[in-house]
């Protein structure tokens, strides 16, 4: 039988790494030490993390957390986590989906429901009477609709329902709630920390917000913001988008032919290309073999193909790259070596990254 493990590297300042210690930053991934409870249901395992929050969510539907915890943001009593704790409030719960702002979290259930925890300051869990919300909040659904997938900014939130309708809440200064009235077929969101993407079923790529580095796929110098959903023109080669994830202030989409698209900021090389300035037009990232999967963290990149070899580029100030260095990386780099096994799934939180991987 095969066992799995997770690595985990990158920032660790509130031990969201989940290694049972806090440190500034872990520069190559390194095994993380799971209870026996957790051990029993790695068969498959996904990652979410916030800014200095993560969590493990099984197949079963169970939940993990670790790291900072002082918006409750974690829903457990204790101030903060540095090894995985199993998050009991929502044991009664079989959840499918996990979003993470900067210090709060979004669950999606097998039944279409939300609940939230931590900070209500702007709204994001739609509970008027708290700023700050230290246990577990039912989200009521407008006009009973159910959701299908969760994707949370910095201080807002986004939910695609059954219908493929979108559902936005929360405070952003650049997105209001009704900029996507009249939009349907929506199948994925992603949000930046001031941005949204949308993909609808046709692979129709939409996006509004802040475009101060053309992170929503129009020209900066036009547009320092997208008041309405403008459509993303990806090179008409590049087939049919099947997945969308966005960093803090840029965009990434994966293709039908395994081809990762990136556009936006390129300060830290979090767009794979060699030139520093940020550029709104969607460019392919050269990678090797045929990517499955796209996770960005605040401003790094990781990309994994179907051989279950990771690439990691852009922002590595404190590792997130996973190369050994605090270097930035301008171009993607095949970490892979780091592993001893085939890497099944990656998450990424702000700074912070996460592997499963068959041993």
């Amino acid at each position: 039988m095969k066992e799995m493990k997770i690595y985990s590297w990158g920032s660790n300042s509130n031990g969201q790494l989940g290694q049972g210690i806090k440190t500034e930053s872990v520069d190559i991934p390194s095994l993380v030490t799971i209870s026996p409870e957790l051990d029993q249901n790695m068969e498959t395992a996904f990652f979410y993390g916030g800014g200095n929050h993560s969590f493990i969510l099984t197949v079963r539907g169970r939940v993990y957390g670790v790291g900072l915890n002082s918006s409750g943001q974690l829903c457990i009593p204790n101030h903060a986590e540095v090894s995985f704790t199993s998050i009991e409030k929502l044991s009664a719960q079989t959840i499918t989906s996990v979003a993470c702002g900067w210090d709060f979290s979004i669950f999606l259930t097998n039944q279409g429901a939300l609940y939230g925890c931590g900070s209500n300051k702007f709204g994001q869990l739609l509970h008027s009477s708290l700023s700050v919300q230290n246990s577990l909040q039912a989200i009521a659904a407008p006009s009973e609709h159910k959701y299908a997938q969760i994707s949370a900014g910095m201080r807002y939130v986004a939910a695609v329902t059954v219908q493929g309708s979108l559902h936005t809440w929360g405070s952003d200064r650049y997105i209001s709630a009704n900029q996507s009235t009249g939009m349907t077929d929506i199948v994925k969101v992603a949000c930046g920390q001031h941005h949204i993407s949308t993909l609808d079923a046709a692979g129709n790529l939409m996006s509004w917000g802040a475009n101060r580095y053309g992170q929503c796929g129009q020209n900066p110098d036009v547009f320092k913001v997208l008041s309405e959903p403008s459509s993303v023109a990806l090179p008409k080669h590049c087939g049919k988008i099947v997945d969308v994830v966005s960093g803090w202030t840029h965009t990434m989409a994966l293709t039908e032919f395994g081809e990762v698209y990136t556009w936006g900021r390129n300060t830290y090389g979090q767009l794979g290309r060699s030139k520093e300035q940020s550029d709104f037009r969607p460019l392919k990232v050269l990678l090797p073999g045929n990517i499955k999967c796209i996770a960005a963290g605040s401003e790094h990149s990781m990309a994994l193909d179907e051989n279950g070899e990771l690439w990691t580029w852009g922002w590595n100030e404190h590792g997130s790259c996973g190369n050994g260095t605090q270097i930035d990386q301008f171009f993607p780099q095949n970490i892979a070596h780091h592993f001893q096994g085939i890497i099944c799934s990656i998450g990424s939180g702000a700074g912070h990254c996460f592997a499963l991987v068959q041993c």
